[in-house]
């Protein structure tokens, strides 16, 4: 039997959680997370994204995030962190690269990353110090 590919086909991992949805716990995945609907509880992924109309109550520990709806806990963005336009951010911003839209709202304490592999527990490690 000839193969038709010599490679497998890649596709991108992609979780949504969907307009008039809500999603309590913990997600943890190597792709794309977009929010429409409403989450509350601890994200890990390689980008998460709110869009307009969506809700994220949680820690988060991410690579790249766009915030177009309403952010509120603690994140630590290893690369960019996008506020757009219709976006709001409150608690607390661990971020690499931040970037601020004309609209966006910060409601919360930003901090500049300054070591390479930065994890979701140095709040908690942080918080003890104080």
């Amino acid at each position: 039997m000839k193969k038709l590919f010599k490679k497998p086909i890649q596709t991108e991992e992609l979780t949504i959680i969907p307009e008039n949805t809500r999603l309590e716990g913990h997600v943890e995945a190597s792709g794309k997370v977009v929010v429409y609907g409403s989450f509350i509880g601890t994200v890990k992924c390689s980008v998460l994204e709110i869009c307009k109309g969506g809700s994220v109550n949680a820690k988060a520990e991410v690579e790249t995030a766009a915030i177009g709806g309403d952010f509120e806990g603690e994140m630590v963005c290893n690369g960019r962190l996008c506020i757009t336009s219709t976006g709001t951010a409150k608690g607390r911003l661990l971020y690499r690269t931040l970037f601020v839209e004309l609209g966006g709202s910060l409601k919360c304490s930003v901090s500049k990353l300054e070591s390479e592999n930065t994890k979701l527990l140095s709040f908690q490690q942080k918080q003890n110090r104080s």
